[in-house]
């Protein structure tokens, strides 16, 4: 297997493991939430007020991916109209309500075994991944490729790379003291001082939250990921391995499409991201000055 498409079948398997991992997210928000529902639903007085609760839970539902709630035949607003006449019309009998009841809580069930049959296929689609032909051969580490560069680098050169991934590491890992108390109190000096800085500082606010929300009420579309990958490309941020995945990318609507929908789904969810526990891995290069930077 050479290192393309070690790479490429490596992009395939992360990008496999956030969507699977979003799935689950997903499942466990929606067991949750049936659950609570038929909680609600078992401790309500009579049937018509647990259809009410029903229907209100229904149609609260806000969670993403296999939504709604209830499968297209179910028409929530001829259960609205049922409801009504259960509250207003005496010939409406209890076993009847009982029976509506019944079916929006099937569908609750049925909402959750789709997710369960969702796992099963994510959990059959990584085993395959991680197996036989499509399991991809690790990059080399950090440390590897410094091993292997050792034969084309100068004692000088291995030398400098060593100082400045020394340097970089102290950089951000020490912590640097920091008066606290004097920053805040220059911070509230600078935008309190007059009105007109506290006005600006106000506009500002108010324009970036007004950014912050248009960013996060947009989906990435798979129209946008060639600008978004040409501009990554221009930049020489990534090694060159990489940099022919990516254009190898530029021609694959199946990727591209996969790409986006994951970027959505981590933007979607922007509320709960945190860094990765192993970290964020780091690649020493060698620029045309000579200088070795982190990328």
């Amino acid at each position: 297997m050479t290192n393309s498409a070690s790479a490429f079948g490596q992009t395939f398997q992360y990008i496999t493991a956030i969507k699977l991992h979003e799935l689950e997210k997903q499942r466990e928000t929606c067991m949750k939430y049936v659950d609570d529902t038929l909680a609600d639903v078992k401790i309500a007085k009579n049937p018509v007020s647990q259809l009410d609760i029903l229907l209100n839970r229904i149609h609260g539902w806000k969670g993403t991916g296999l939504t709604p709630l209830t499968s297209p035949h179910i028409h929530l607003d001829n259960y609205k109209a049922w409801l009504h006449l259960a509250r207003n019309d005496p010939s409406i009998s209890s076993s009847q309500v009982s029976i509506w009841i019944s079916t929006l809580e099937e569908q609750l069930k049925q909402a959750v075994t789709r997710y369960d049959y969702a796992k099963l296929f994510g959990d059959l689609l990584k085993e395959w991944l991680q197996s036989g032909d499509s399991l991809a051969i690790a990059e080399p580490s950090v440390d590897d490729e410094a091993t292997v560069s050792d034969s084309a680098d100068t004692k000088t050169e291995r030398t400098e790379r060593i100082e400045q991934r020394d340097r970089i590491q102290n950089l951000i890992f020490e912590p640097k003291p920091i008066h606290t108390a004097a920053l805040h109190a220059y911070l509230s000096d600078l935008f309190t001082s007059t009105p007109e800085a506290t006005d600006a500082l106000e506009t500002l606010r108010s324009q970036l939250r007004s950014f912050g929300d248009e960013i996060l009420s947009e989906s990435i579309s798979d129209e946008s990921m060639v600008p978004l990958i040409r501009s990554l490309l221009s930049r020489d941020l990534l090694s060159a391995e990489k940099t022919a995945i990516l254009k190898s990318f530029l021609d694959n609507k199946i990727i591209l499409s996969e790409v986006a929908s994951v970027l959505s789904m981590q933007l979607a969810r922007l509320d709960t991201w945190a860094w990765p526990e192993e970290g964020v891995p780091v690649e020493m290069r060698r620029h045309l000055s000579g200088k070795y930077r982190s990328v």
